[in-house]
């Protein structure tokens, strides 16, 4: 993956994880394992690691509201080819103005997206969901990425630290 993630960065190339459920932009186009009928088109971006709560938070949104403009699953392992920094960069980009991000315990990704969003002048709602909070401490859950280490990666300081910023 890191070679991988290098030449997509000498190519201007993103790589998402393989370890992910993929990308969806609804009615356009689909690269990997999303079940469509789960994605109405409309105007909010979901950046998620975790493929099953994008399947049904998306579900959710496009059955009660305007549905989904993209979905960006990134996978949840310790090396991604995609991180939030670089998917809501993308979505500065296209001029979203409604995120979700879906997170997990186990380091800092969403914090660190978020934080350098708002530096670089996001002026969207995002809203994040983050998975994990009734897991037993100190026990190493399913995948590498949620690896926690210390309490910046306990869903209690990602909690705080993102109202700490509006989100």
């Amino acid at each position: 993956m890191l070679y991988l993630k290098e030449k997509g960065d000498e190519n201007n190339t993103n790589i998402i994880d393989p370890n992910c459920p993929g990308i969806i932009i609804p009615g356009k186009t689909k690269i990997g394992i999303m079940p469509e009928s789960a994605f109405k088109k409309g105007d909010i971006a979901i950046i998620s690691k975790s493929g099953t709560l994008m399947y049904e938070i998306s579900n959710y949104i496009s059955e009660k509201s305007l549905g989904v403009k993209i979905a960006i699953g990134l996978g949840g392992d310790r090396i991604i080819g995609t991180n939030i920094t670089e998917a809501m960069n993308f979505v500065i980009e296209q001029k979203i103005k409604k995120v979700i991000i879906i997170g997990e315990l186990g380091g800092k990704d969403e914090i660190i997206g978020i934080k350098n969003a708002l530096n670089n002048g996001y002026n969207g709602n995002i809203i994040v969901y983050l998975a994990g909070r009734t897991a037993p401490k100190g026990k190493t859950m399913e995948h590498a990425g949620a690896i926690v280490n210390g309490y910046e990666g306990t869903i209690d300081f990602k909690r705080k630290d993102t109202k700490k910023h509006g989100n």
